[in-house]
């Protein structure tokens, strides 16, 4: 019995293995380009006029939170609320980028009422006046990389 254990140890040794530094057919060279970039620049906080990027904005929220803004950036989407329910859970909204086709930030745009989101369509570049914070005052949405109430509208005058 001791003879039988003995020759299967023996049977069940690995094989060996080339070194994983020999090539296993020599001549063969490998022609290949150099390793692209994929580090994505840092998008620009303002442009030249001094209105807020998404990204800029998100990322400065410690100097920007609590201020008003203007903001350019495109719509990614809009969420309405259906006519017969003017008052609809989650609240009428829109979400702005920088670029839709890559979003990297997004930011929620609030608004009391449908009214001052009605002409925002997804896809569409704007530039929004508004006041930047954390918490919407009926406290529906609470986000951390803030939100954009829009300023009311003044009414016209007579």
């Amino acid at each position: 019995m001791l003879a039988a254990l003995a020759a299967a140890a023996l049977g069940c040794a690995p094989e060996a293995k080339p070194a994983a530094s020999e090539p296993v057919e020599p001549g063969i060279k490998v022609n290949l380009p150099p390793s692209p970039k994929l580090d994505e620049p840092p998008a620009q906080d303002k442009y030249a006029d001094g209105t807020w990027t998404v990204e800029g904005l998100v990322r400065n929220r410690a100097k920007t939170i609590d201020t008003d803004v203007r903001l350019k950036g495109y719509v990614l989407s809009v969420a309405r609320c259906p006519p017969e329910r003017p008052l609809c859970d989650p609240p009428a909204h829109a979400v702005l980028v920088d670029d839709v086709a890559r979003p990297r930030r997004r930011l929620v745009v609030l608004a009391d009422g449908d009214e001052a989101l009605a002409g925002l369509a997804s896809g569409q570049g704007v530039t929004l006046e508004g006041r930047y914070v954390r918490l919407d005052p009926q406290g529906r949405f609470v986000r951390m990389d803030g939100l954009l109430m829009l300023a009311q509208p003044t009414p016209p005058t007579k």
